[in-house]
């Protein structure tokens, strides 16, 4: 029996004008920890986290920058 391959899911973070600024923002903050080498910009209003398949913003694979649905397998 083989196993499927495990690898890590970095999210994409989206930014509305309705988040909050900088580091007050949970999102930001969540993306600081789990995005490799990101900084967060205190003028900027962060919104939501991002997990998904939809294309902008996109949650990648581990250290590269393909799109996780080629991953993906319903069964």
């Amino acid at each position: 029996m083989s196993t499927a391959p495990v690898f890590r899911i970095v999210p994409g973070l989206q930014s509305y004008a309705w988040g909050k600024t900088g580091s007050s923002s949970l999102a930001a903050q969540l993306g600081s920890r789990s995005i490799p080498d990101y900084e967060i910009d205190d003028e900027k209003p962060y919104a939501e986290v991002c997990l998904s398949l939809s294309l902008s913003p996109v949650a990648r694979s581990g250290q590269t920058t393909h799109h996780i649905w080629p991953y993906i397998r319903i069964t």
